[in-house]
């Protein structure tokens, strides 16, 4: 629906925005609706913290030029939708610059990766958010799902 609507597509600038507010909407009444809420300040805790809570990976992480593809963005974000298809489940294509898209196992999360050019190759850059009540990811480690699902790709 979002390609059939995207002006870039033959669709119109009203109805992609329609679309992305109900999208927004329907996120908000998700179970993540909690994790779109602002949050208030925990109180301190009574007791210092111990390694183990002073070792847990943020929320949101974002890893600019995280990895790079070596074919120009329309190409990159083609290989990128492939590779997505078989690490999880795409929610938003915006060709060529960007994807949003659920990861299954074995790292379940949120992604964007944002694709811009280099030259003739694509930087990719990453945000990952933790998703429903699974601990945050590593960046790292969902970086090398990507790169090691984009290899899996060639011939």
């Amino acid at each position: 629906l979002a390609r059939s609507l995207h002006p870039d597509h033959g669709g119109d600038l009203g109805g992609m925005q329609a679309l992305n507010a109900a999208y927004i909407e329907a996120l908000r009444r998700h179970d993540t609706s909690a994790a779109l809420a602002p949050k208030t300040p925990a109180a301190p805790p009574d007791s210092p913290p111990n390694d183990a809570s002073l070792r847990r990976r943020p929320r949101v992480q974002q890893d600019s030029a995280s990895f790079v593809v070596d074919v120009a963005p329309v190409h990159a974000h083609e290989a990128l939708m492939i590779a997505a298809s078989s690490i999880g489940e795409v929610i938003v294509a915006a060709s060529p610059d960007m994807i949003e898209c659920l990861l299954d196992e074995p790292i379940r999360c949120w992604c964007r990766l944002d694709i811009a050019p280099e030259g003739e190759t694509s930087s990719i850059s990453l945000i990952v958010e933790q998703y429903d009540d699974e601990p945050a990811p590593d960046i790292d480690d969902v970086r090398d799902q990507w790169v090691a699902s984009l290899n899996g790709l060639r011939p």
